[in-house]
């Protein structure tokens, strides 16, 4: 867009509108004014970036870390433990903001009605739960087209598990013994109305099993029956199917909202066989489901309780277990498990995707700096930018769901921009070039307080290593290693900031300009989005300048330090290259001996 645009409008400018305008002379007496705003705005670009931010950030480098780091931490603390990061405790979604009507009958008017307040309490207290055994739980509908039929004509909508046998006597005992368990449990209610079912489905099978010329078994309402033979249960259900088949009553039992006034046992057959394939029963959870936090507990609680059984049926029959093996693949589930299923996988996919973000993100520093230790420092200062943006966000009041989701995974891609820049200036700074200019600036600079001596006692230093570390301690050699190193890092950092400072400032006011006009947007989509592009880039920017800068100037990489040697990884280097790097070493090392014979002359 950009490129063929520009092309466009230079076309378009050259052809048209300068012909024009100097047919017309409306820009005669433009070009002075215009040559001396443009000298302002270039002078006082220089002296703000060229001078007195290098200045700042030289001169209070310690404190700038200091403070950005107490800055970072707090950040992480307030997304990750206090108060925390969290899901949207209602399930109704904001579209507009609370001023408008809408949102005003939803969030401010819609509990004042009694019908609406029952709605909701039938909705969160005591929901349905289903446990279904003998098919699996996948689902076979295309994940971005679930009602398109033409896609999903051609597959099956349920997956039987053809190793569960519902004709199995120890399986309908064990079927018995697990309603009992659940009628024990505090975890459940109305379990007692699904068993009582279940008893009277038992003494239906009872009575198709004995004959009227066979003595009668003997009776007991509490237990279920279950035939003594497979062949008897097989006789069993499909007499109970046919009864079922012919009864009204049972057909208009159709209705499973609730479960309370309904029946609450299932078996289905096969459409061709009509064999058992699946078997299901309903029972009420003992719990209300008013927020994210209480469905997670009740969640975890459930799924623990459904393991120990299995569990515990496992450790009865031995490993290879004939009953353990066909009803493991049960599982259970609610319409009211859908908005938690919903969060749930929208916390995981949050935390996933800054995961492989900011993985991506540390290969593609890796690969444009070319330094490790460069790497470093920018993911810290990213993973920094991200905390004290989203811990505004909490204490804003944002919840996590779906466009906040969208906002954090973004926030990665746009914090890297500011801190790639100055990396990669950093490392292509040629800070041997107009060194002399540099040693005469450097009291402006305060780099050495312009002390030749000094910086010639440094350079005698490194030169004359072996005759210094009989006499110094290491903690002596390393002070003077990092102050000689300080040299060189203090210019880079002028450089990078000469080469791009001004143009990432401008990049992010640009971006904070786009945010601003969003922001007052009535639809909180488009309202959120804007105030998260302006602090995105106020932040990005703030840690970029004012934390990785003065992180470089303190403990930066020097000369080829962490560099990694990607030319001869891939093996790209040619000899022409090599001679002309050679060639230039040769010609930087000449110079540097001269300004050093001359340094010497001064001093002496």
């Amino acid at each position: 867009m950009n490129i063929t645009m520009i092309v466009s409008f230079v076309i378009v400018y050259e052809k048209f509108c300068e012909p024009l305008s100097a047919r017309l002379g409306l820009f005669n007496h433009f070009p002075s004014l215009f040559d001396k705003v443009l000298s302002t705005l270039t002078r006082l670009s220089h002296v703000i970036f060229a001078v007195y931010i290098p200045r700042l950030i030289i001169k209070l480098r310690y404190l700038m870390i200091i403070i950005f780091f107490i800055f970072g931490i707090i950040g992480l603390i307030i997304v990750f433990y206090h108060p925390k990061l969290s899901p949207p405790k209602s399930r109704r979604y904001q579209f507009f903001q609370l001023t408008h009507p809408f949102e005003r009958f939803e969030y401010q008017m819609r509990d004042q009605f009694l019908s609406y307040i029952n709605e909701d309490k039938e909705n969160v207290t005591n929901p349905l739960l289903i446990f279904i055994f003998g098919i699996e739980d996948t689902d076979l509908i295309h994940p971005f087209y679930p009602e398109d039929g033409k896609i999903n004509q051609n597959k099956q909508n349920l997956i039987y598990n053809k190793n569960i046998d519902f004709y199995d006597p120890n399986i309908l005992r064990w079927f018995d013994i697990f309603l009992k368990d659940l009628n024990r449990s505090d975890l459940f209610i109305n379990v007692q109305q699904t068993y009582s079912q279940w008893l009277t489905i038992g003494q239906l099978l009872r009575g198709f099993v004995t004959s009227t010329k066979e003595k009668s078994l003997p009776l007991n309402d509490q237990e279920f029956f279950v035939p003594s033979t497979r062949n008897q249960t097989i006789l069993a259900m499909e007499r109970l199917f046919n009864l079922f088949k012919g009864s009204n009553k049972f057909q208009s039992a159709n209705d499973m909202t609730r479960g309370n006034e309904n029946y609450r046992i299932g078996f289905l057959p096969d459409s061709k066989t009509q064999e058992i394939r699946a078997f299901l029963f309903t029972v009420n959870m003992n719990v209300t489901f008013n927020s994210y936090a209480v469905q997670d507990v009740y969640y975890n609680k459930l799924q623990t309780y459904f393991q120990k059984r299995l569990e515990q049926l496992r450790l009865s029959e031995g490993p290879n277990g004939h009953v353990y093996k066909q009803v493991k693949h049960g599982w259970f589930v609610s319409p009211q498990f859908l908005f938690y299923d919903l969060m749930r996988e929208v916390i995981r996919g949050t935390y996933t995707s800054l995961i492989f973000s900011m993985l991506f993100a540390f290969v593609v520093l890796l690969l444009t700096s070319g330094n490790v230790i460069i790497t470093i420092y920018a993911m810290l200062t990213i993973v920094f930018i991200i905390a004290d943006t989203v811990a505004i966000f909490v204490l804003c009041g944002w919840e996590l769901n779906i466009l906040e989701t969208i906002i954090i995974i973004m926030s990665v891609g746009l914090s890297v921009d500011f801190t790639v820049h100055y990396g990669v200036a950093y490392i292509k700074a040629d800070w041997k070039k107009n060194e002399t200019y540099i040693k005469r600036s450097s009291k402006s600079l305060h780099l050495l307080n312009n002390n030749h001596k000094e910086k010639f006692e440094i350079d005698k230093t490194i030169i004359d290593n072996e005759h210094s570390n009989k006499k110094e301690t290491l903690f002596q050699r390393i002070k003077k290693q990092h102050q000689y190193g300080n040299i060189q890092r203090f210019r880079r950092i002028k450089n990078s900031l000469i080469r791009v400072g001004s143009a990432v400032f401008i990049a992010g006011f640009t971006s904070f300009l786009a945010g601003l006009s969003m922001a007052p947007s009535k639809l909180t989509s488009f309202s959120q989005m804007g105030f998260f592009l302006m602090l995105i880039m106020f932040i990005s920017w703030l840690f970029a300048t004012w934390f990785f800068l003065p992180l470089l100037s303190f403990i930066g990489p020097i000369d080829k330090f962490g560099d990694i040697p990607l030319g001869k990884l891939c093996r790209c280097s040619k000899l022409s290259s090599s001679t002309v790097i050679q060639s230039v070493s040769i010609n930087d090392n000449e110079e540097n001996i001269h300004e050093e014979q001359s340094l010497k002359n001064e001093i002496n």
